[in-house]
């Protein structure tokens, strides 16, 4: 069976909507971020319903939960286009049946297939008893009331073949049915499920306005490498980035370590960071954060090939546990230090001294990395595999 509505665009929708931060972190577009969430987790159950159930629903209860669905999608698509000021395609699929009794419109007098589509919704679950604001053509006072829905066993007449329907009465005219043909109502709500090309687009475009608005400014170079990475942190934050990376480098680069036997390799690997500054500035100016990844992983994040057993999980526990928001006299901090002592005696003792005791959180982690950073290094240099 061939899909009646495209799943992939609920796909493309969340890609274009999840590949930024600009929907959950600033202070305007944030207010679309819920209801299109909304949205998207109420598409995915009706347009699996609606592409399961393609044949024409035969019971009372099967057509309500149709039309249950299909008003999941219609309003879906109104409500996030009417936030986006989206303009929304009104089509003519329903008109014929307003041309004839009861309404006898002309062509000019049907307002579209939105305010009939209100009507029907009304008629057949939403507003069965009193239904009054979206009658098209409606007489001076009207109120309709609809006490059955039209299914197979109603079908008098060859031409109703395939259609679903419903009794209305009226307190100004003689009873009547509106019966609509399935394929009618199908094809009104796959044109308006299209409607999420829309949607995607202008998503996308909010996204390429701000990159637009972020490119202009660019990495203030003239001034020290301390305050270039500081500018870089800044930078990050208003382009809604996650600067712990950055802030790692600074820290690395600025803190005053309290043991000087450790200076030597310390400025060495502080070279390092220095080195790396110009091409780091490149990549942010131009928004390349992959290879602004490539460029400081291999700094922050050294591997090493050969390990004992217990390092990654010394590693995990030091840079996890020994933060600065963690209580000092909790077990997790204990934990992390006593994993930061064995690490240093198994290990790091080859390139730094490390105590534990003496050293606050961020000169532990850096002499840390220091340690695997100059063993990977090794590692490279004698061809190890």
């Amino acid at each position: 069976m061939s899909k009646y509505l495209d799943d992939e665009l609920i796909y493309n929708l969340r890609e274009v909507i999840n590949k930024t931060n600009i929907f959950i972190a600033d202070s305007v577009e944030k207010e679309k971020f819920n209801l299109i969430c909304a949205v998207m987790d109420r598409f995915d159950n009706s347009v699996v319903f609606l592409n399961n159930n393609q044949s024409l629903p035969l019971s009372e209860n099967d057509i309500i939960l149709f039309f249950h669905h299909c008003c999941i999608i219609r309003d879906g698509i109104n409500t996030v286009s009417k936030i986006l000021k989206i303009t929304n395609i009104n089509t003519n699929i329903f008109q014929k049946y307003c041309l004839d009794a009861p309404f006898n419109m002309s062509k000019s007098e049907y307002k579209g297939d939105e305010k009939f589509f209100e009507y029907l919704r009304s008629l057949f679950f939403a507003h069965p008893f009193i239904t009054d604001r979206s009658i098209p053509k409606a007489i001076k006072g009207e109120i309709q009331y609809s006490p059955y829905i039209l299914n197979d066993g109603f079908r008098l007449f060859p031409e109703l073949k395939d259609s679903i329907g419903v009794t209305v009465y009226s307190n100004k005219r003689d009873m009547f049915h509106i019966c609509i043909k399935y394929d009618d109502i199908k094809n009104y709500i796959r044109q308006k499920y299209m409607e999420i090309n829309n949607i995607i687009s202008s998503f996308q475009q909010i996204i390429d306005n701000k990159v637009k608005e972020w490119s202009k400014r660019k990495v203030n170079r003239n001034q020290s490498t301390s305050e270039i990475l500081l500018d870089i942190i800044d930078i990050y934050k208003e382009r809604y980035l996650d600067e712990y990376d950055i802030k790692k480098l600074y820290d690395y680069l600025t803190y005053d370590i309290s043991n000087k036997e450790n200076k030597i390799l310390v400025d060495k690997y502080r070279n390092v960071i220095n080195s790396t500054i110009p091409s780091i500035c490149d990549c942010v100016d131009q928004m390349d954060y992959d290879t602004l990844y490539e460029l400081i992983s291999p700094i922050l994040y050294p591997r090493i090939k050969k390990v004992y057993p217990m390092l990654h999980y010394q590693l995990e526990k030091i840079y996890c546990y020994l933060d600065g928001d963690n209580d000092k006299n909790s077990f997790s901090v204990k934990w992390g230090l006593k994993q930061a002592e064995e690490f240093s005696n198994n290990f790091a003792k080859k390139w730094v001294k490390i105590n534990v005791n003496k050293m606050d959180f961020t000169e532990i982690k850096l002499l840390t990395t220091i340690a695997c950073y100059f063993e990977s290094k090794e590692e490279v240099l004698h061809n190890y595999d």
